[in-house]
């Protein structure tokens, strides 16, 4: 079996968004020829664990190497580490790192990658990022080793979708040029993601674990009950609230008079934001921060899913799993152009903006036709389906080198 190195800054038990995707491809790509192997990190603060994703990566080899950046030196000076927190360190340093603050990490990981290279003889480097940090440790690899690189782009700029600062934008273009000329292929995320780069990028997009949605039991959190009995509706939002909490108010002020409905928020929110969703209540339910394999099943309970954009991003990674859920989807948002092309070619739902009459409106469309819509998982959005298509390109590369 031909042998990948994974070089990936974030790995479970970190739980955010850019982890399920390097943890699901590597899960299924050894069905198709390809064995994994990680280069990573050691643990780190970060506001989410999720230990139950390890278990994607049982027979994959993980290689951490120390670091310097301040998500590591967090965890190491804390006494009762894993400690959760905030965030994986100080903003500001965004603004004084360049490309971003996990550049003190690229020494020790390139240290580290020469040795597993070495005993692990991969026929292929697959890099993804953010952070940049993550894909200039791709090119220093391949430029040593000359082994292929593939680069994995999940957003536009080292710090997500956020743009970064102003006096880093000139040399992230001419960095993010460099990463392109020095790999062998680009891979992106999304289409909004691949307009923004200078190379063409195949793309391969988020998606959802089928082995996930076929789990019958949901074993924490007190979950099971999931349509209380006085309730006849329930819409979930997954995900994180962070910029567009506008959206999700628009939302609720919108349905507020709707009988029986109930709206279940999960993912992570500020405390001013939980205050305010805290007196809705009981027609709006603040779960927290759940599991993972949770939030599937929730999805899976409810009737409909609510979609919420954020600023700067094509479509999020939540969208794809609603896809694998097979439920309605309600995207409500001024800008989310790809999203809303994806909901409606796959006549998964209905978008809407944030006007309030509009989206009570659309809401009302849907529980009327909700027989008509999509019922069914996305196929095309399955991570076996998507590691397939990753094993076809890495046979591609390493033939054409």
């Amino acid at each position: 079996m031909n042998k990948v190195l994974f070089v990936t800054y974030y790995s479970p038990p970190v739980g955010m968004s850019g982890v399920m995707r390097v943890t699901k491809l590597a899960k299924y790509l050894p069905e198709f020829g390809w064995q994994p192997v990680f280069l990573t990190v050691k643990p780190i603060s970060y506001f989410l664990y999720d230990q139950s994703l390890l278990k994607d990566l049982e027979g994959i080899k993980i290689y951490r190497s120390e670091s310097l950046d301040p998500a590591r030196i967090l965890y190491l000076w804390r006494k009762d580490k894993p400690v959760k927190v905030r965030g994986t360190g100080p903003l500001f340093l965004n603004y004084l790192l360049f490309p971003d603050a996990k550049v003190l990490w690229v020494p020790f990981a390139l240290s580290l990658g020469r040795k597993v290279i070495s005993q692990e003889k991969p026929r292929l480097i697959f890099a993804t990022g953010p952070p940049y940090s993550a894909l200039l440790l791709g090119v220093f690899l391949k430029r040593e080793s000359g082994i292929p690189l593939v680069s994995d782009f999940r957003d536009p700029y080292p710090t997500g979708f956020t743009p970064p600062p102003l006096h880093f934008r000139s040399l992230v273009q001419i960095l993010r040029r460099y990463i392109l000329k020095n790999s062998d292929t680009v891979v992106a995320v999304n289409q909004g993601t691949a307009r923004q780069l200078e190379k063409q990028a195949i793309i391969i997009e988020n998606g959802y674990d089928p082995e996930e949605f076929e789990v019958k039991e949901d074993t924490e959190s007190g979950l099971r009950e999931s349509k209380p009995p006085d309730k006849k509706l329930q819409i979930l939002y997954a995900g994180t609230l962070w910029e567009n909490e506008g959206a999700l108010f628009a939302f609720l002020q919108a349905v507020g008079d709707i009988k029986d409905l109930q709206v279940l928020i999960a993912g992570r929110a500020s405390i001013d934001c939980q205050n305010r969703l805290k007196t809705l209540s009981p027609t709006v339910r603040y779960l927290g921060i759940l599991s993972h394999q949770t939030v599937i099943n929730l999805m899976k309970s409810v009737d409909i899913l609510l979609y919420l954009t954020k600023p700067n991003q094509s479509a999020g990674i939540k969208l794809y799993e609603y896809f694998g859920a097979g439920k309605p989807i309600l995207a409500v948002c001024e800008s989310c152009n790809e999203a809303t092309r994806l909901i409606e070619y796959h006549n998964a739902g209905l978008a809407t903006n944030l006007n309030p009459e509009a989206i009570k409106s659309t809401l009302l469309t849907i529980l009327k036709q909700k027989e008509s819509f999509a019922n069914q998982p996305i196929g095309w959005y399955s991570r076996r389906n998507q590691a397939q298509r990753l094993a076809h390109l890495f046979n591609q590369v390493v033939h054409q080198g």
